[in-house]
């Protein structure tokens, strides 16, 4: 609080202290000061310093105290350092003064709020040690009775992954979702052989990561200290895609040099999916059926969330999460609006028998129809930029061509497209519309059995 909020007062004093600093040694102040007149103005300055330094006293202490009695955070402790000073002249100096009596007794106070936070904050870290340590133990202790009850088989081919449908495999390996794939419809993603692998988590083991790591403080799996993961989890036959992390590398000349730059990039990878059952990772324990074990080593049903620190669709079905899904049938009416609309504007014969449909061209008129389509046009620019070009290209530049064509009159009028190139456009436009409808609809069907194509 600057100048306790009390910038008179505060100015008065050290008006004051600057006054008889400047003058106490003085040898003509020191023979004029017993004059009556002179020592009236001097006694009246003495009266009102004291009177302010009275009230700036008591202003300092209802601060602190104030601070003393609210719950100690960080912000508290910022704002009793600044009053103290922490090392340095703080705003009690300031308006006290650093010849006052009462001084030290308030900056003391002030550092004591300090060391409440510091002494919480140390008996949090013990806390939260012994409850890693704790976690750690019962997990090694649990984990060989969990992974007894799978029965796993040895010599998983990702390239065979079909004739694996159904069976359990165990994997000691690290989790390289958001370090060399992208973080996206699955919260885990490994490689096996030197070829990804896709993982899906059950419910419970969703929940228990999410547990473990809110306990824990961290993303089970992000540390050093929690070690390697052993995964126990089921092939599903079927494959997903993810975006791998790649580098570049290549020269570039710079005026007269060659510079070596690096450039990262997205690629996208079809992968396996396995889901989950039970896993093992520092002080993560778990196992379908089971439960999660607790640092006190007992086996509980996990509590958490079901989607897991790290997932945007863990407990999702088939090649994509929730997220994913929710994401195709966004396209999916994008594309199929912006298909009608053109299809409407080609006056395409079945689509202009259907009553519902030439109703709903009467009530949207050329302008409105052309306003739909300009909207599913730059909706599709989005969905291409968001694919970084080219994940969905072929679709979202189908939603792009339609959306455009039932702008076409619209964008001649105003000049945007010449009436030649408008003409040689129009007689493509059932082509268009129904190119359009056709892709976004492959789209989610190939997504229904995992064939999820980087272009569509």
């Amino acid at each position: 609080i600057d100048k306790l909020n009390i910038p008179k007062t505060a100015g008065l004093i050290e008006y004051t202290y600057r006054f008889y600093k400047q003058y106490a040694e003085d040898p003509q102040f020191k023979e004029m000061q017993s004059k009556p007149e002179i020592k009236a103005i001097l006694d009246e300055t003495k009266a009102n310093f004291e009177k302010a330094n009275a009230r700036a006293v008591k202003f300092a202490n209802a601060v602190v105290a104030d601070l003393e009695k609210q719950p100690v955070t960080p912000d508290v402790v910022s704002a009793a350092y600044r009053l103290g000073g922490s090392g340095s002249r703080g705003t009690l100096h300031q308006v006290l003064g650093d010849e006052s009596p009462e001084l030290a007794a308030l900056v003391t106070r002030t550092g004591e709020v300090g060391k409440k936070l510091e002494t919480a904050r140390k008996a949090e870290d013990d806390a939260l040690n012994k409850t890693y340590k704790d976690l750690i133990a019962a997990s090694e202790k649990a984990w060989p009775d969990m992974k007894a009850k799978f029965s796993t088989e040895s010599g998983f081919d990702p390239n065979k992954h079909t004739e694996w449908k159904g069976k359990l495999i165990e994997i000691t390996t690290d989790n390289l979702m958001g370090w060399r794939f992208k973080p996206g419809d699955f919260p885990f993603a490994t490689t096996l052989n030197g070829m990804p692998l896709a993982c899906r988590m059950e419910s419970d083991v969703a929940k228990a990561w999410d547990e473990v790591s809110k306990k824990v403080k961290h993303t089970v799996g992000d540390h050093d200290e929690d070690g390697k993961w052993t995964i126990i989890a089921r092939v599903e036959g079927t494959t997903g895609q993810m975006m791998a992390k790649k580098t570049a590398e290549g020269d570039v000349r710079v005026g007269n040099d060659t510079v070596r730059v690096t450039q990262d990039y997205a690629e996208s990878v079809t992968a396996p999916i396995l889901t989950i059952v039970a896993a093992h990772c520092g002080p993560l324990a778990v196992a379908t059926g089971a439960g999660v074990v607790t640092e006190s080593g007992k086996v509980e049903t996990p509590t958490g969330s079901a989607s897991g620190p790290s997932s945007s669709g863990s407990v999702a079905t088939g090649g994509v999460g929730f997220v994913g899904w929710m994401w195709r049938f966004f396209i999916l009416i994008v594309g199929l609006a912006a298909a009608a609309a053109a299809l409407m504007k080609a006056n395409f014969a079945p689509l202009a028998n259907v009553p519902q449909a030439g109703q709903v061209q009467s009530k949207l008129g050329g302008e409105n129809l052309a306003i739909v389509g300009l909207i599913c046009a730059i909706i599709g620019v989005l969905f291409l930029l968001r694919g970084f070009v080219l994940y969905g290209m072929f679709t979202n530049l189908a939603i792009i061509a339609a959306g455009l064509y039932a702008a076409m009159d619209w964008l001649t009028a105003r000049g945007i497209v010449k009436p030649e190139l408008a003409a040689q456009i129009k007689p493509l436009g059932v082509p268009i519309g129904l190119g359009c409808a056709a892709l976004v609809i492959l789209s989610v069907l190939l997504g229904l059995i995992g064939l999820n194509l980087v272009v569509v």
